[in-house]
């Protein structure tokens, strides 16, 4: 595993998902206030973007666009929805205003 540079903090709006690819890993990062999340960008139960789903600020969570599985921004577990995978989540840490992933 190694950390990899995504995305300028600056780039990422509170609440609003974005997609990066990283060594063929496809990834939506979550920023909520100070945090920054990553999980796999790919949703367990019908293929849709997460990137393009509704993020939750309450609850941390995300809901896919197509069927409304939820997932947990943290730790990426299924909270509602079609029954389906959890999410893998990817480490992230922001240094010097650079947003950074733990890929393998």
């Amino acid at each position: 595993m190694s950390w990899r540079n995504a995305v300028d903090v600056g780039d990422l709006a509170d609440g609003e998902p974005v997609r990066v690819r990283i060594k063929e890993t496809d990834i939506a990062l979550v920023r909520l206030g100070p945090r920054v999340f990553g999980i796999s960008n790919i949703c367990t139960h019908a293929l849709a973007y997460l990137s393009d789903g509704y993020v939750d600020t309450d609850d941390a969570s995300i809901e896919c666009p197509l069927h409304q599985a939820r997932f947990d921004l943290e730790t990426g577990r299924r909270l509602s929805g079609p029954r389906c995978d959890g999410l893998q989540v990817f480490p992230v840490k922001v240094e010097d205003g650079t947003v950074y992933v733990e890929v393998d």
